[in-house]
This record gives structure tokens, sequence and C-alpha cells, in this order.
């Protein structure tokens, strides 16, 4: 029996049917999957705040401060070192410096969390961190557990380290002893901002460079989304409190007395913060005050920000 084949219009109709379905789904499937995304994310900032509270259980309800008490942010100066001596990984005073990665990376050392937990599949450049990628290092291949950071000036591969490796911004624990005060800590109040996907205003690659504004009430939508961070297409930011609450905000001004949570406060307005032009300008980004919310992270300092 002879079976009648489709012809050339129907094959045509077809194809067009099947390419408008496909059209029509794959905006939907975009939006699935950042929503994914974001809840992985936030998994992964909840399992962090675990070793956190792990770690501050034996540091005097303190959370993670790589260096000493008059350390300095800038980057590690040797995070391979083999005799595994504080001296060693941050310098000598008085130039001691210690990166925010460093800081993040003793939850590593100390707590058995894994590198992993610090990549955001929504961020962009990032790469879950291996010893295997400095092949010149001086560390054993395996053990995670004797390097100080996430990368250090010993790195081989392109990027801007630690940055490249891992995906979230810590309140800043450096400014020296007259702001020890406000490193963080257990004891700061439960609405702190402990954590957060990427700073806008240190981010992995020249070529995503924006201008970034004040939340100004009533300004344009897009412009205001410049001072989210990078991780979720600007669309907001995963923000960890110090009660442990893990929650999406879709602006920075989410932190005590709607403070921005990147930036330090100036003046009576927590609201309005501002950010030095200079990546590691000890003199300017620490807390002000106790509801201060500071969150920054290695990367390639974008400026300072600029009225809509």
């Amino acid at each position: 029996m002879k079976t009648k084949a489709f012809t050339l219009i129907e094959l045509l109709v077809v194809i067009a049917i099947i390419a408008l379905l496909m059209g029509l789904l794959m905006p939907a499937l975009a939006i699935v999957r950042k929503m994914a995304y974001r809840a992985i994310c936030g998994t992964n900032i909840s399992a962090i705040y675990k070793g956190l509270l792990a770690y501050a259980q034996v540091n005097n309800e303190d959370y993670p401060k790589a260096g000493g008490r008059s350390s300095i942010w800038g980057i590690t100066a040797s995070w391979d070192a083999p005799s595994l001596k504080q001296e060693d990984a941050f310098g000598v005073p008085p130039s001691r410096q210690a990166s925010i990665g460093a800081s993040l990376y003793l939850l590593i050392k100390y707590t058995d969390l894994s590198p992993k937990v610090f990549i955001c599949k929504a961020d962009e450049g990032v790469m879950e961190f291996k010893l295997a990628y400095f092949p010149n290092n001086r560390l054993p291949q395996q053990d995670l557990k004797l390097a100080w950071d996430f990368g250090g000036k010993s790195n081989k591969t392109s990027g801007s380290p630690p940055a490249q490796y891992y995906s979230y911004a810590y309140a800043i624990p450096y400014g020296g002893a007259s702001t020890e005060i406000y490193r963080p800590s257990t004891s700061r109040q439960p609405g702190f901002a402990l954590l957060a996907d990427r700073s806008p205003y240190f981010i992995l690659s020249k070529d995503t460079v924006n201008p970034v504004y004040q939340f100004t009430e009533g300004a344009d939508e897009n412009k205001e989304k410049m001072g989210n961070s990078t991780n979720h297409g600007r669309d907001g930011q995963n923000v960890l409190k110090n009660d442990g609450s893990v929650n999406f905000f879709k602006v920075p001004y989410c932190g005590l007395s709607s403070d921005n949570i990147y930036s330090y406060a100036v003046g009576a307005r927590p609201e309005v913060g501002q950010i030095t032009n200079r990546l590691f300008d000890t003199g300017n980004i620490y807390p002000r005050n106790d509801s201060d919310s500071v969150l920054v992270n290695e990367g390639i300092p974008q400026g300072s920000i600029t009225q809509p």
C-alpha cells in the first residue's frame, strides 16, 4: 500500500509551528532557570552561614577575619606558604594585608566547607577553586586546607584572583583597631547584613562595567538596578542577615535603617552611601557605625556612585 508523504508546504507549516512554540517557551525556560539559580545561590549562602556560626563558636563569637587585629584589606602576600605561619601568609607589620577571600577561606580551612559552596551559578566568569589551577604553588595538590585564600599573587590563570573563585560579598572586618568594634560577629544586630551576592562596585571583568547610581525614590527603574549585584542580572541580591535569614531583595537598601549594604554610611542619612575609587583604600572602606553594613569582595573597582 502506498503511503502519502508530507508535502513541502506541510513540512514548512510544522517547522513554523515548532519554531513558534520554542519562541514562546524559551523566555519561560529562562525565567525558570533564573529562579533556580537564585534558589541554589540562597542555599549556598545558608550553608556558609552554618560555617560562620561554627567558626564563631570557637572564636569568641567573632566571624572569620584573616590576619591579625591590625591587618588591612589587600591581596594575601603568600597564600601557598608552606610554613603555614600567618606572617608568611599575610606579610609582616606594618604592611600586613589580608583579602576578603582569605577571611572566607578560613571556613574551608576550619569548618569543612567546600569551595563549591562559594560559587553562584548566575555569577558569570567564576570557577570552583582548585589547587591544580596553580601548578607552581608549593602545596600538595589535594590539600585545600593548607592554602590561605582563593588564590593569590602566584596565580597563573586569567582573571582577578581571588575574586574569580568566589561569588559573595562579606561584611568587611578590616579598617584598623579603631573600627574593630564594628567587625562582623554574632553580637551584631539580627538584621545586620552579613553576606550577599557579589558587590556591584568590585566586579570580575571590565567588560561588565556600568554606571552605578544612588537610590532615589521614583528614579528610573533601570538606573536603580545598576546598584544591585551583577550575579543575577542586576535584578537584586540574596542577602544573609545576622539572624540566619536569607532573602532576595530587589534593591541594595535592605540593611538596618535602609542602609545600602554595599557602601558605607555618609552623614545622618545611612541610605546615602559612596565608595572610594581605589580598591584597597583602608582610610575609607569601613563601617561608620554599629548599624552600617559594608559588604565587599575582591575584584576590579568600578568607581563612585553617581546620581541618576
